[in-house]
């Protein structure tokens, strides 16, 4: 797993962790009984779904396998660009925080 995944996946445990206790009850359960990876991929899912305020027959970044791909594969495709993770918990937020870095530079 690539450093940028692992620090992506560790962000949106944390989101949710903060997110409710049903959601912190639940990340900790997916910890102890799948592992980080797991745990991480679902806690992505969770944040993206949220962040992004996805329809639920819309597909999550880091997840391409729902009914409409269309727009997840060019936000997918955007953050790759960037170098980002596709695990970021709020890719909108994280994309932007890229194009500010870039202009910048």
């Amino acid at each position: 797993m690539k450093r940028k995944d692992r620090d992506a996946m560790r962000r949106a445990i944390e989101w949710m962790r903060h997110e409710s206790p049903e959601s912190r009850e639940l990340i900790e359960h997916r910890l102890k009984q799948e592992g980080f990876e797991e745990a991480g991929e679902f806690a992505a899912f969770s944040a993206q779904c949220s962040t992004l305020r996805l329809k639920p027959w819309e597909c999550a970044p880091c997840n391409i396998w729902g009914y409409d791909q269309s727009n997840a594969v060019a936000l997918r495709d955007r953050m790759v660009a960037a170098g980002l993770s596709i695990f970021e918990p709020d890719p909108t937020q994280a994309l932007a925080e890229a194009e500010q870095q870039r202009a910048v530079r």
